[in-house]
């Protein structure tokens, strides 16, 4: 069982409550109202689930530079072509460059909009690396072209900035000043198809290790590994991954005790890592057996709340539904919610259901999913 501290009061914190998302992906106009802090997203295939988690962290994640290259690496592909369509198409609705992308999100207290105004590009071939950075043949040009980006807060611009592609990477040109809202709101994703890196996991844990609050990521990870007695984190050359004791008399690498522990591991250490920030995770479900669930809903949930953390997953699974109705504790039920997305030829919908509404549909074997 979980045993962190979860019993604190906390400040009310900053959270999206709403957003619009236009001509991204599938979604040439989608919007959702009413965002809990605890939010599960279902639906069938290709209705815009993980799409509609990229759109969010896109409109958060104005400040770095390769924002626009991340949902490549999220997909898995980590080549792409020498063309406008290849490159910038695939994000913008019905790969129509001609119309603008554009992201509004309201929080208890502001409201803020960004836009992405495809320019010009011209012809070239460079490789994604990390989601972060482009590699160009040294002979090419310097510019491939630009998107203009525009940042409104209260209705009102409050800055301008070109993302250029160029030779030497990917970069943030000609804004006004720093790119800051007054409502600062961090933000982690966590892809279905790409896990965090080892070297991720240690420094976030060692960042907790230093304010003595790991305890609790020890506790969580016996869920999944009872015989787990400890965690280090260990350096191995240039790098470092976090080590765990089972009994064999020596630690071994958490990657070799399974999916599982890791996808675990991966969703706790972003909560604690966001404090007042948002966590968006794609199929929550990944690696964990149905008879751990009701306990993965319990430290998620309880976790989230002690951090201010917004947690917005999306799943295709019966159990994990089933598993929060019988686990998420009395105080944090309003604090859930689960939506549908429905795909209606070129439309999309969603069915909101609060606790006691899924419960009932589950109870009722409607299906939901």
């Amino acid at each position: 069982m979980y045993t962190g501290n979860f019993h604190q009061k906390r400040k009310v914190f900053i959270m999206i409550k709403d957003i619009k998302i236009q001509n991204y992906k599938l979604f040439k106009f989608f919007s959702v109202k009413d965002l809990s802090q605890i939010l599960l997203v279902g639906g069938g295939n290709n209705s815009g689930k993980t799409s509609f988690l990229e759109a969010i962290y896109l409109s958060l994640d104005y400040g770095n530079p390769g924002m626009f290259m991340n949902h490549f690496r999220w997909r898995g592909v980590d080549s792409v072509s020498n063309n406008a369509q290849a490159l910038f198409a695939p994000v913008y609705h019905g790969f129509d460059l001609s119309k603008s992308m554009v992201f509004e999100s309201s929080t208890q207290s502001k409201k803020r909009k960004i836009e992405y105004q495809f320019l010009q590009l011209t012809k070239q071939h460079f490789i994604v690396q990390n989601g972060n950075s482009i590699e160009l043949p040294k002979e090419q040009p310097n510019n491939l072209g630009k998107v203009r980006i525009g940042f409104w807060e209260e209705g009102e611009k409050i800055n301008e900035a070109d993302l250029e592609l160029a030779i030497n990477g990917i970069q943030l040109k000609n804004q006004q000043q720093s790119i800051q809202y007054s409502e600062h709101i961090k933000a982690i994703f966590l892809p279905s198809t790409a896990p965090v890196h080892p070297v991720e996991h240690a420094h976030q844990y060692s960042e907790l290790d230093k304010l003595n609050n790991t305890v609790g990521i020890l506790h969580a990870l016996q869920i999944i590994e009872p015989k787990l007695k400890s965690l280090s984190v260990i350096s191995a050359g240039k790098s470092s991954a976090i080590y765990g004791d089972i009994g064999l008399g020596q630690k071994i690498h958490l990657s070799l005790m399974g999916q599982g522990i890791g996808h675990l591991l991966s969703i706790l250490l972003a909560i604690n890592s966001v404090k007042d920030g948002i966590v968006l995770i794609d199929e929550l479900e990944n690696g964990f057996h149905h008879s751990v669930l009701p306990r993965i809903w319990e430290v998620i949930t309880r976790t989230a709340k002690v951090n201010n953390t917004q947690v917005i997953a999306t799943t295709h699974s019966y159990e994990l539904m089933k598993a929060a109705i019988e686990s998420i504790p009395e105080d944090l039920k309003d604090d859930f919610k689960y939506i549908r997305i429905d795909k209606e030829e070129n439309e999309f919908k969603t069915k909101q259901y609060r606790f006691q509404n899924l419960q009932v549909a589950l109870e009722n074997e409607l299906e939901v999913r």
